[in-house]
This record gives C-alpha cells, structure tokens and sequence, in this order.
C-alpha cells in the first residue's frame, strides 16, 4: 500500500497530528503542575520557553496570524482551539506564581521590587490571556458558531 504524498496545506487529519503533538509534547508541563511541589518562576519560565519553541516548529498555515488559503472552513476552528489551549495551558502555567503575588499583596508582604523573572512570568500570562480573548473576538466574528464552539471559547 502506498502512503499519499506530502502535501504543505492542512487536510482532513492535520487538526488531530498537531493537537496530538502538542499533547505529547506538554504532558510534562501538566504532570509538574499537578505535582504536589509546585513550579518555581525560572521552571515555569523555562517550560515556557519549550512551549514556544513547539509552537515555532508548527507549519505555517498553524500560526495564529496565517491567512492564506484553506480549502476545509473548518480549519479555522481547527486552528483557533489549538491557540485556545496553548495560551490556557501558559495561563495555568504561571497562575499559582499570580494568585501567589496577590495573596502576598493582600497580606502586605509583597517586596516593592519585584524582580525581572516575576515581571517576565506576569508578562507572559498577561499576553497569553490578551491572545486568547482576541483569538476568541475574531472567531466570533469569523467563524461559524455551534455548541462545540461556545464550549471552547468559554
């Protein structure tokens, strides 16, 4: 049996391999994260760091901002819950160091200087949220809405 050609656009399975993969390849980001010890802010940021080195790697017709042709009008839904739990998964990545801060700020024990990891560590969360609510405005506006939808962008 012969395998069809390579072909450099999404098809009927390309939702499934990437999604896939990006499982296989964040599974130690979700295990260290339901870890008892918690995620110090350098771990967090260096698991960071493989994450967007996973994303750089995707095709191109997979990044956020690709608009060039696709055949399937499904893909954009395809393509849009993929950055949906990429961004999440960053979020829930540096939570605990976030919700840590503001109990810390409540208490009053917050150092006023924070430093540049605790500042790169809210930066990253804060533009993961930022992307996601976009990335959710535009597909409200672009793409065809159905109950599976308004489940993942909720």
């Amino acid at each position: 049996m012969e395998l069809p050609a390579e072909v450099d656009e999404p098809t009927l399975y390309s939702g499934m391999k990437i999604q896939s993969d990006f499982h296989i390849h964040t599974n130690f980001i979700s295990n260290r994260l339901l870890s008892s010890s918690g995620v110090s802010p350098e771990n967090a940021l260096s698991m960071d760091a493989t994450l967007t080195k996973w994303a750089e790697s995707l095709p191109t017709y997979f990044h956020p901002n690709y608009d060039g042709p696709i055949a399937e009008s499904s893909f954009l839904f395809t393509r849009s819950r993929l950055w949906w739990r990429f961004w999440n998964l960053k979020i829930i990545l540096f939570r605990q160091l976030l919700l840590q801060r503001a109990v810390d700020k409540g208490k009053g024990t917050v150092p006023f200087n924070t430093t540049s990891v605790d500042e790169r560590c809210r930066s990253v969360a804060v533009h993961a949220a930022t992307a996601t609510i976009e990335s959710i405005d535009y597909y409200t506006k672009h793409g065809v809405m159905n109950r599976l939808v308004t489940w993942y962008s909720m």
